[in-house]
């Protein structure tokens, strides 16, 4: 997966491929890929650790994120080594450490917390600074597979992206058809019509092996590979600037 994110003095860009290796009763996934947030002249680059899936053969199955990474300013040549602890048998969960390194080496701050509840910078034995502090979730989260408020509105066409005529009926959409929000399945799925999401899905998929063995299965667009590796892929522009003067002809992936 490759994906661009952009604004007034920034930018955000990220790859991330997958491999698995089970180990009786934990499933881990090793992430690949590598993330670049740029803020003004400051570079940042890191990586992510593992994600271990618990007790998949029996007991209450839970995700736990588990061992290194290191956050790079690539501007600077400062770091941030944090370390995902394992719970262990009686160990509390969610437990990250880090150590913030100057450019010459030098520790600048020990940072600690849980990072699904807050992250703090050591002051002393006994003092902490909270640096920030997760949001309340929603009342219905659990419903929303443990959804944030941002996480539940990712898959809604807002009004501006909607053109509507003087009747009120729409006329096209500034995104395109290809976008993963008028993916039926998806959406059937969101509505909790869950058997019409499994039909629609078999479908969407049966369309891909078509065009794919018939040599018309989708490239990507805006994403151009710049290398032999599976990561390799980088934005290549012309998303924005296609979306102010019109789609044009587009085939439905759905």
């Amino acid at each position: 997966m490759a994906c661009h994110a952009g604004g007034d003095g920034w930018s955000y860009d990220a790859v991330t491929q997958a491999k698995q290796k089970f180990w009786g009763r934990s499933l881990e996934i090793i992430p690949m890929g590598t993330t670049k947030l740029t803020i003004g002249n400051d570079t940042f680059t890191w990586g992510k650790p593992s994600s271990f899936m618990r007790n998949i053969v029996a007991g209450t199955k839970y995700l736990e994120h588990v061992g290194p990474m290191k956050i790079t300013n690539e501007s600077t040549g400062a770091r941030c080594e944090v370390e995902f602890k394992e719970s262990g048998m009686w160990g509390s969960s969610n437990v990250v450490s880090a150590v913030v390194f100057s450019p010459s080496n030098k520790v600048e701050a020990k940072l600690e917390g849980k990072w699904h509840e807050s992250m703090a910078r050591v002051l002393s034995r006994n003092q902490l600074e909270v640096l920030w502090r997760a949001n309340d979730l929603p009342p219905q989260a659990q419903e929303y597979y443990g959804f944030t408020y941002f996480a539940m509105t990712l898959n809604e066409i807002t009004e501006d992206l909607i053109e509507k005529n003087a009747e009120g009926k729409i006329e096209q959409y500034l995104i395109p058809l290809t976008d993963s929000r008028f993916r039926p399945d998806q959406r059937a799925l969101e509505e909790g019509r869950v058997d019409d999401a499994d039909e629609i899905k078999v479908k969407v998929e049966e369309m891909q092996r078509v065009r794919r063995r018939a040599g018309k299965d989708a490239r990507p667009k805006w994403f151009k590979q710049v290398g032999q590796d599976d990561t390799a892929w980088e934005y290549a522009g012309g998303y924005w600037e296609k979306r102010t003067e019109g789609w044009g002809k587009q085939e439905s992936l759905w």
